[in-house]
């Protein structure tokens, strides 16, 4: 098996990141493919040369303005020279999965979600653009439409990180895939001494409107609830407008300090709709519990009133309410760290192996 793995862009460390780093572990011979490439970055993951971009990479300012290319990433894409890989997989919630395989090549697609950009997610960010970039990119969503449903025959087998993803994928494409969940450290978040936990509620999250973190917000502030925010982002401002005395904001928190962070929490709050989010699962691990909004990912990583409490509106009122639920529950360490281990990195890097393997093999 000759393998080429795609992934949308290296910029900054993510999720994403995570798992194509596992996915360079167990193909070490792979090139990477993407459109733009931060260097500085991810020095200390890739040997050079292991890296190729695509024409956007010397285009202005690529690295800090990647998204506003987003109408020329599926001719970027299309452009990667793929000829004698029989297998490619790619790392893909925008155009990366876009890619056009050798004849006779076997592509298979791990997908954070169908293109994040046109699909379920335009509106939200639509909502944040000035209007002269609002009505330039209204004018490009159909045309980015009908080339996302058309590159979708393109893949031979579906590999999305959740029911919730695998349910547009065949919404949107017609297409079925085998859920592989990302991963989680889960020996990097440990419990810590029951005499060691702390009282605050915690949000760990990038400060954007989708996330939906005024929710925890006006939640703890109407409760007189200690929360700790966690992450920046260009909503500090508004949700500073809105937060009582009980709220503090610590900016960003290095990954060293994660895992205390997390462990020390009463609970985690996690009110956005996610694909996947992993912060609960991380939470899990570490033996807290996570108070989240029950539809998307969340519905399936936590356990209502086991591993944490789950709200069905995302309102103020319904987040009160939550929280007022969670507090009347004892949770288990072990029932929590159960769970988290169920998306182990160990797990993760098994079902990746045998699904590449088996799609070559045709065996699924």
């Amino acid at each position: 098996m000759k393998l080429a793995i795609v992934h949308e862009w290296l910029t900054a460390l993510g999720g994403a990141e995570r798992c194509l780093k596992v996915f360079t572990e167990l193909w070490p011979d792979a090139p990477v493919f993407v459109s733009v490439y931060n260097e500085n970055v991810f020095r200390d993951w890739f040997p050079p040369g292991k890296v190729r971009t695509s024409f956007l990479q010397g285009w202005p300012n690529a690295l800090k303005y990647y998204r506003h290319y987003l109408p020329f990433m599926p001719k970027a894409v299309e452009s990667y020279d793929l000829r004698g890989y029989d297998t490619v997989l790619s790392s893909s919630h925008c155009c990366a999965g876009g890619v056009i395989p050798d004849d006779g090549a076997t592509h298979i697609s791990y997908c954070y979600t169908p293109m994040r950009y046109v699909w379920d997610l335009r509106d939200t960010y639509v909502e944040h653009m000035s209007s002269v970039t609002k009505a330039v990119f209204l004018s490009q969503v159909p045309r980015l439409q009908r080339w996302d449903i058309m590159r979708s025959k393109r893949v031979t087998h579906w590999l999305p990180i959740s029911e919730t993803v695998r349910e547009r994928i065949q919404r949107i494409y017609n297409r079925d895939g085998k859920v592989i969940y990302p991963p989680v450290r889960d020996k990097l978040f440990q419990p810590c001494r029951p005499e060691d936990k702390d009282d605050y509620y915690l949000v760990l999250s990038r400060l954007v409107g989708y996330k939906r973190l005024d929710l925890a917000v006006a939640a703890c502030t109407k409760l007189k609830k200690q929360l700790i925010v966690a992450g920046t982002g260009g909503e500090l401002d508004r949700l500073k407008e809105i937060a009582g005395d009980t709220v503090e904001f610590i900016g960003f928190v290095s990954e060293e300090d994660v895992p205390d962070l997390i462990a020390k929490a009463r609970a985690v709050m996690h009110p956005s709709l996610e694909d996947f989010g992993i912060v609960p699962c991380e939470a899990a691990c570490a033996g807290t519990p996570t108070i989240a909004y029950g539809i998307g990912g969340a519905s399936e990583t936590v356990i209502d009133n086991v591993t944490g409490v789950l709200f069905k509106e995302q309102t103020v009122e319904s987040t009160v309410e939550a929280i007022e639920r969670f507090e009347k529950i004892s949770f288990d360490t072990s029932d929590l760290r159960r769970q988290g281990e169920k998306f182990s990195e160990d797990n993760f890097r098994q079902q990746i192996w045998d699904a590449v393997n088996g799609a070559v093999n045709k065996t699924w």
